[in-house]
């Protein structure tokens, strides 16, 4: 019979999960829930998706906005400075990720395979 963790201790996990969201990948969380509490990942993604629903009732709770809209308010900041900066790449970067924030983004395997279509009249 495995341990199961109890309400107090999963809450503990999901606010320790959802700090290292901001500054870890997937892949590292799911291999650090593995090592810390033994945890599959299937669970895992379980944790990540609680820790950041944690994430948009803080930033609904305390920003007043869904989290999506403070993280593209940060997005254009950084925009401003790398323009001020005249990093057009860096510009660029952060353009494209506002549009798959905002669902906009096509990645580069959709826009080739629009490219194949022969159109007839």
């Amino acid at each position: 019979m495995r341990n199961r963790a109890g309400d107090i201790e999963k809450q503990k996990r999901v606010y320790r999960i959802s700090l290292l969201l901001r500054r870890k990948p997937c892949k590292f969380l799911v291999e650090y829930m593995r090592q810390k509490w033994g945890i599959e990942r299937c669970q895992s993604f379980n944790y990540i998706k609680l820790a950041k629903k944690e994430w948009a009732d803080y930033y609904t709770k305390y920003f007043g906005v869904p989290p999506q809209v403070y993280c593209l308010a940060q997005l254009r900041d950084l925009t401003d400075e790398a323009l001020k900066q005249n990093d057009l790449r860096l510009a660029f970067n952060i353009a494209k990720e506002e549009a798959k924030i905002m669902g906009a983004y096509l990645p580069e395997k959709s826009r080739q395979k629009k490219k194949n279509y022969i159109r007839i009249h």
